[in-house]
């Protein structure tokens, strides 16, 4: 009896060491500034799932903070950045249930994606490349939520498109194409019979004319008679101003949009034939209260700040501590003499913000030349308060963001002036090129060099 009560009491004390080494992790809370093989483990689990793009370099930073914080939002836990327990439990198991580890599982180790027969089988994600994101992408070309060609590399915009197209069908907005994410799209492409207008317009940017345009489904990026005679109509409707030339660009987009939204109809901005039919009886009886008196014009720029009013503020200091989230910012591109407005949407190293709407979005896009990009600009920043002051900031969508029509998937972020040696420890790459962005600006505004 006595040997039994100490085999029992051996096997305990083992089990118990077993589970303490396979939850210590749980034990150490990780934070911004930590670096090593934890970190690259958080780093790589957030990768997987989609939180994350890039490598694990095993340096907690500013991006791996606000994964953590995007995941922790996603699960209704507390969302400080801090990985502790509860946060890691979570995201340990969620990488345990990934099964689908031929490809993408894979592809998170050595950012290559082996191709399969049944590309369903595979979780595509940012940093994948191979056949099957070729066909992925193709796909989502033919539905018009991805332009260009498929080229087989999973970057920043086939990542956007999975996510437009997730938000769209009700799925789990994580910008990856999992089995269920590649199962309604493939089902979607496949029941496109239009393929001789929309689909082709789709590749090649050209809408070849029909007798009957209704049954092209006609987007962003397509050219063509059939396009000139939907601007007509939102024309004639006041819809869209202007002149008919052909061409579906952001300003035909926004224009459908707004048609689609004001007839309670899907507002994707893609002219399909439920919209056509619907703007086709407007047009016929615009007596029944479906025509516009004046298009909808983009917000309207503001004046350039007089040099005197712009003051040089710190982050923490002097913004940080009275600005709170929902509050709007104004930003001045000094550069094109573009302005437009943004939301606050939560404070860490940085401001993260939103376009306020559609035209703050359009017009934010034009003033970095048309297209999203992370190459940050020096921007005039009118605070809550009134005061100016300067700043840096990008037009890149990631991650999450909580305005639904304004056109943008995700946030950007806006930087304001921080002590270049704390830049240097918590955000040494991203943070710091900021930084000297604003530096640049206001020495050129005032001649004056920053020495903090």
């Amino acid at each position: 009896m006595k040997c039994k009560r100490v085999c029992l009491l051996l096997l305990i004390a083992a089990l118990c060491t077993a589970c303490l080494h396979a939850s210590a992790y749980q034990e150490a809370t990780l934070r911004p500034g930590m670096e090593g093989d934890e970190v690259t483990r958080l780093q790589t689990a957030l990768i997987q799932q989609g939180y994350l793009s890039g490598t694990a370099d095993g340096i907690y930073g500013v991006n791996t903070e606000n994964a953590v914080r995007a995941f922790q939002r996603k699960h209704k836990i507390k969302a400080d950045g801090l990985a502790g327990a509860k946060t890691q439990s979570l995201l340990y198991a969620g990488s345990g249930r990934e099964q689908e580890k031929s490809g993408s599982q894979q592809a998170a180790d050595s950012g290559k994606n082996s191709a399969s027969a049944e590309s369903q089988s595979v979780t595509l994600r940012y940093g994948d490349e191979g056949e099957n994101v070729r066909k992925l992408q193709s796909s989502l070309i033919s539905l018009g939520y991805l332009s260009g060609t498929a080229d087989g590399q999973y970057g920043r915009q086939t990542q956007s498109a999975v996510y437009r197209f997730q938000k769209d069908h009700q799925l789990t907005t994580d910008g990856v194409a999992g089995a269920k994410t590649q199962s309604l799209l493939y089902a979607g492409s496949g029941k496109e019979q239009e393929k001789s207008g929309s689909n082709q317009a789709s590749g090649s940017g050209k809408n070849s004319a029909s007798a009957e345009s209704q049954s092209v489904t006609m987007r962003y990026g397509d050219e063509g008679e059939n396009v000139r005679e939907l601007q007509s109509s939102l024309i004639s409707l006041g819809y869209l101003s202007g002149t008919a030339d052909g061409k579906y660009g952001k300003q035909t987009q926004s224009a459908v949009y707004r048609f689609q939204k004001d007839h309670q109809l899907t507002r994707d901005g893609v002219a399909g034939a439920k919209t056509q039919d619907v703007l086709s009886t407007a047009v016929k009886n615009p007596v029944s209260g479906s025509s516009r008196p004046a298009a909808a014009e983009p917000a309207a720029a503001a004046a350039a700040p007089d040099k005197s009013d712009i003051k040089l503020l710190h982050w923490y200091d002097d913004i940080k501590p009275s600005l709170k989230a929902k509050q709007t910012l104004l930003i001045y591109d000094p550069a094109t003499g573009l302005s437009w407005h943004l939301r606050v949407y939560s404070r860490g190293r940085h401001c993260d913000a939103e376009p306020l709407t559609l035209a703050d979005t359009q017009t934010m896009v034009q003033a970095f030349g048309g297209k999203n990009t992370w190459n940050q600009k020096g921007v005039y920043v009118r605070l809550p308060s009134g005061t100016w002051t300067v700043g840096a900031t990008h037009d890149m969508p990631h991650l999450s963001g909580t305005i639904d029509d304004n056109d943008f998937n995700g946030h950007l972020c806006v930087h304001f002036l921080r002590n270049m040696e704390e830049c240097e420890k918590y955000d040494p790459n991203y943070g710091v090129s900021n930084q000297r962005t604003i530096r640049e600006l206001w020495k050129k505004l005032t001649g004056e060099t920053v020495d903090i």
